[in-house]
């Protein structure tokens, strides 16, 4: 299954993943200034941590790369090298004590806004739990790239805590991918599926992050000081119906007092609406981009009181009205 379109125009990926990819194929002693320059992307913004590239750049650049790249794995080798903090979720030390469940529901709400092109999903069925991976229709050239990519990164990130019973891929088998495949997963791997998942146990999910070098598996405790509280309050408003959900609220829930939070959400450079604002926009992306529902039922479902609210506040997020944002997702669509 493949989501619907996305705007390409907007820059809104870190440039983080341009920068390792460029990195690799640098290091095969591969030229690469002249496919920098054509896909618009200056190398001094690899220095910048806040700048960020289109989606359409990104595609061009991993088109590119992957001609004058010698290296069929060049994806799963840079998932190899994408851990937590690349991913932006902080430092491992700061989910010590929290549930591996946690984690992964708290690290989709916030790839959601990272990379948009992809949507995750944390499914749990009866017989295991999974990660269901789309990406946008727009991507299909470069889908089994990112695909690659997300399979190997959470092979890194996930190894010590979860173990994959079964990978499924929509798909048919890459013709490089038989022997790569099996000794980088080392699981089963299932092709040409209704979807992508990656499955495992429903009891890793049960078990508690602890930092390698840690020897004994605290247990979840709402004053957890080592738990990243900018994960837990953008996990816990995603799931909440209503996500004007108040600070007060948040607060009590975490058991602290609003103080409290505050000061440990400044310390992360984060302030409560900034937090909240990132979730309403991430998704209102995915009602305009994978929905027809009118505005108004939009404003309604994000909670705002009329579409004249609601669009204010989109176009302080995006720079445009929600109107053209759609207008523009259904172009590049066609």
């Amino acid at each position: 299954m493949k989501t619907g379109p996305l705007e390409f125009d907007s820059p809104t990926i870190p440039i983080l993943y341009a920068a390792k990819l460029v990195t690799l194929v640098e290091e095969e002693g591969c030229k690469v200034d002249v496919i920098l320059k054509d896909c618009d992307i200056k190398r001094r913004s690899f220095l910048e941590p806040e700048s960020k590239v289109t989606t359409s750049q990104l595609k061009k650049l991993i088109l590119k790369l992957q001609k004058v790249s010698n290296n069929e794995f060049l994806a799963l080798d840079l998932g190899s090298h994408l851990n937590f903090s690349s991913h932006g979720l902080s430092c491992p030390n700061a989910f010590q004590g929290l549930s591996i469940g946690f984690i992964l529901s708290a690290g989709i709400e916030y790839l959601k806004i990272r990379f948009p092109p992809v949507k995750l999903e944390l499914d749990v069925t009866e017989k295991y739990a999974a990660i269901t991976i789309d990406v946008v229709r727009a991507l299909d050239v470069i889908r089994i790239f990112i695909i690659e990519v997300i399979l190997s990164s959470f092979k890194l990130m996930c190894d010590r805590y979860i173990q994959i019973e079964e990978i499924v891929l929509d798909y048919p088998m890459p013709t490089y991918a038989g022997n790569k495949y099996n000794e980088r997963f080392t699981t089963n791997i299932r092709y040409d599926c209704d979807s992508t998942q990656i499955r495992f146990e429903k009891k890793s999910l049960e078990r508690l992050y602890v930092p390698i070098g840690q020897k004994h598996e605290k247990p979840v405790g709402k004053h957890s000081p080592s738990g990243h509280i900018v994960n837990q309050i953008r996990a816990m408003v995603g799931r909440e119906k209503d996500v004007f959900i108040s600070l007060e609220q948040v607060s009590d829930k975490l058991d602290l007092s609003p103080r409290t939070c505050r000061r440990q959400l400044n310390a992360h450079g984060y302030s409560f609406k900034q937090l909240r604002d990132e979730v309403l926009y991430s998704k209102a992306l995915r009602y305009l981009q994978e929905t027809d529902m009118p505005m108004e039922d939009i404003a309604f479902s994000l909670g705002y009181s009329d579409k004249a609210n609601f669009r204010r506040a989109f176009r302080r997020w995006s720079g445009k009205p929600p109107s053209a944002f759609r207008k523009s997702t259904k172009a590049e669509a066609t």
